[in-house]
């Protein structure tokens, strides 16, 4: 406790917190929630080497051709967390085009990833699930009145609403993934390959960094609550 000029203890009152102090301590949050995803993502990217994979990886591309499909593979040895900033640097796929790009630190495909792009493939574009997985893109809007509020009670509704606009995409990968792991053990058992049951759950690699967006918002809250940052309506 600090001490006056007479020796007597004074409580020192904590610095009010504004929108300024909310947006620097959200960069800490901001930080440590990007980091969580590089963290969760580089794994993803691994070059995939066993033997086994190419020949499954070969029956998912003709798959692919069945369905209409192209598939190209992309190295980003170079700039492995380059994807982070730009989604056309990583793997995805194209409806319009109907196309999947399969990027990876090397020039091996992981057949996981590819059973997951193929799974996005057999959505229907015109679902509720596949229209409404949208909305995911728009769940870290919810950052700013994080920010502009130093109301608790608003900014918890706020990350709330921030977390359930995420959950529809998690839904829209979670399906793609379940459709990409039977494609996957089609594609295993037609090339003469047996996956074990990890292996076999490849096509949800991804799935951690979509529940990480779907947290996200509301960790982004209680961080910023945690650092003082708010306060209850009856005392502003």
């Amino acid at each position: 406790m600090a001490k006056d000029q007479f020796g007597f203890g004074v409580e020192q009152d904590k610095t009010e917190s504004n929108i300024l102090t909310r947006w620097l301590h959200s960069q800490v949050a901001g930080l440590g929630i990007f980091g969580g995803h590089a963290a969760l993502a580089y794994p993803i990217f691994s070059d995939v080497r066993r033997p086994e994979y190419s020949a499954i990886v070969k029956e998912l591309e003709r798959t692919a051709g069945r369905m209409g499909v192209s598939v190209s593979s992309l190295d980003i040895s170079k700039n492995p967390f380059e994807n982070l900033l730009n989604p056309f640097k990583g793997s995805y796929y194209d409806r319009v085009n109907k196309k999947i790009q399969v990027a990876q630190r090397g020039k091996n495909m992981n057949p996981g990833i590819l059973s997951h792009e193929l799974g996005h493939a057999k959505q229907n574009p015109k679902s509720l699930l596949t229209k409404g997985s949208a909305l995911g893109k728009y769940a870290q809007l919810s950052y700013l009145p994080l920010i502009l509020t130093g109301d608790e009670d608003t900014a918890k509704l706020v990350a709330g609403a921030g977390s359930a606009m995420a959950v529809p995409q998690f839904m829209h990968e979670m399906d793609a993934s379940v459709k990409g792991r039977k494609l996957l053990l089609d594609a295993a058992k037609k090339s003469g390959n047996k996956l074990g049951f990890m292996r076999s759950l490849g096509s949800f690699k991804g799935l951690p960094t979509y529940a990480l967006a779907v947290a996200a918002p509301y960790m982004m809250y209680k961080y910023l609550k945690s650092q003082d940052q708010y306060k209850k309506s009856k005392e502003n």
